[in-house]
C-alpha cells in the first residue's frame, strides 16, 4: 500500500468562536472541500466527492494536530474534542484546543491570521481515473477515503513537503501501471481468442 498521502489548501474562513461561558475558544475549519479541482499533482488534478469521508468520520479515530505532527495534538475524534461532519461544501472540522501554552499559542497565530491554511491526510480506499492522452492532466476522483488526521497548516500547498510528492507520484505511477496492465491482458485475451477461433 502507499504512504498516506496528505493535501493542504488556503482556507479563507478559518477562525476561532469564543465559546459561551468560560473555556477555549474553538477553531472551526473546512481541510477539505467537494468538487473542486486541485492544482497539477505530479501529472494529475483531483477532486474530492461528496460522502468520501462519511464512512472515516464513523469508524477513523481521526485527530486534530498542528503541520500533521502528532505530537502538537488539538483534538481527537474518539475523546470529542475534534467533531467532523460533511455538508454541502465538504468536510467541516471543529476542534476544541487544550488549554495549555500550546493551545493557546495556535488559537492566536490563527486568530492574528498567521495560520491561515488547513490539511488532512489520508488513503485512498476508492477512486476512480480518467487518463488522458498528449498534454492533459490526467484526472483522478476521490471516493471513499480513509482519513488520519486533519488540521491547522502554516504553509497550504498541493502538496506541502517532498515526501508528499513522492506519495502522490507511486500513486499516479501506480494507477497508470495497473491499467496498462489490464490493456496488456486484455491484448492476450483477445488474441488467444482469436487463434482459438481460426482453429475452429
Amino acid at each position: 500500500m502507499s504512504k498516506p498521502e496528505q493535501r493542504s489548501i488556503p482556507i479563507e474562513n478559518i477562525e476561532v468562536r469564543e465559546q459561551d461561558g468560560e473555556g477555549m475558544p474553538v477553531i472551526e475549519m473546512y481541510p477539505a472541500v467537494f468538487n473542486s479541482w486541485s492544482e497539477e499533482l505530479a501529472g494529475f488534478r483531483e477532486r474530492i466527492l461528496p460522502g468520501a469521508f462519511e464512512e472515516a468520520i464513523r469508524e477513523n479515530d481521526v485527530i486534530a494536530c498542528f503541520n500533521h505532527d502528532k505530537d502538537q495534538l488539538l483534538g481527537r475524534l474518539k475523546s470529542g474534542t475534534l467533531t467532523l461532519e460533511e455538508d454541502e461544501r465538504g468536510l467541516r472540522a471543529e476542534i476544541q484546543p487544550p488549554d495549555t501554552d500550546f493551545g493557546r499559542y495556535i488559537v492566536e497565530l490563527i486568530d492574528r491570521g498567521d495560520i491561515d491554511g488547513g490539511s488532512f491526510r489520508f488513503n485512498a480506499l476508492e477512486e476512480n481515473w480518467n487518463f488522458k492522452d498528449g498534454e492533459e492532466l490526467d484526472e483522478r476522483e476521490l471516493v471513499k477515503l480513509e482519513l488520519f488526521d486533519v488540521g491547522p497548516v502554516t504553509y497550504p500547498a498541493y502538496p506541502d513537503t517532498q515526501a508528499s510528492v513522492r506519495s502522490t507520484e507511486q500513486v499516479h505511477q501506480e494507477a497508470r501501471k495497473s491499467t496498462k496492465d489490464y490493456s496488456r491482458d486484455l491484448d492476450v485475451l483477445k488474441r488467444e481468442l482469436e487463434i482459438m477461433e481460426l482453429e475452429i
